[in-house]
């Protein structure tokens, strides 16, 4: 198992259902990775539903497991035909039951990264984006104790930096790119 995310200077990975930034070059990298044949997604509710809007043909996605504590609030997802199965996860406990099906991203939110010492993925996949995101408008933040778990028991495998436009206000933006193997 794998973990993706973005990340800004602040620590704030989104407002629930939106991003705080687009970068189109960040996001390709990120659907490159993904979307692979025999992948697999771990994801929250949330994200779930905001990926389905955003990139509703993942093609090579086997299966979607969804975190959610009631099943019955998922919004329409139509959008999946492509989609192999869609399978409901209650409890963060049951992730263990999945681990061995094959490639699988957890591509977040929030609750799931902030497990990252129950889940223990074996590679991190962490993009810093160099801005101070405005908190009143996003306000799903990475805990303290991701960051001090990550640096304490992973290894830095690659690092690149490259500056990339933010679509959102034109900006020239650093991105930093890090991979993180245990």
């Amino acid at each position: 198992m794998n973990f993706i995310l973005a990340v800004s200077s602040n620590k704030i990975i989104g407002n629930g259902y939106k991003l705080p930034w687009n970068i189109k070059e960040e996001y390709s990298f990120f659907l490159k990775k993904i979307n692979k044949p025999n992948s697999s997604l771990l994801c929250g509710r949330k994200t779930f539903e905001c990926i389905l809007k955003e990139s509703p043909t993942l093609l090579n996605i086997k299966n979607i497991y969804v975190l959610t504590k009631d099943i019955n609030n998922i919004k329409d997802v139509r959008n999946v035909e492509n989609t192999k199965d869609i399978k409901y996860i209650k409890d963060i406990k049951d992730i263990k039951d999945i681990r061995n099906v094959g490639n699988i991203w957890c591509i977040g939110g929030s609750s799931l990264y902030n497990k990252i010492d129950e889940i223990i993925p074996n590679y991190v996949y962490l993009t810093h984006i160099n801005i101070i995101v405005d908190e009143d408008k996003y306000n799903v933040k990475i805990n303290d104790s991701f960051f001090k778990f990550l640096y304490n028991n992973y290894k830095k495998i690659y690092e690149k930096n490259e500056y990339y436009v933010n679509l959102e206000n034109n900006e020239k933006v650093l991105c930093i790119f890090q991979i993180y193997s245990l």
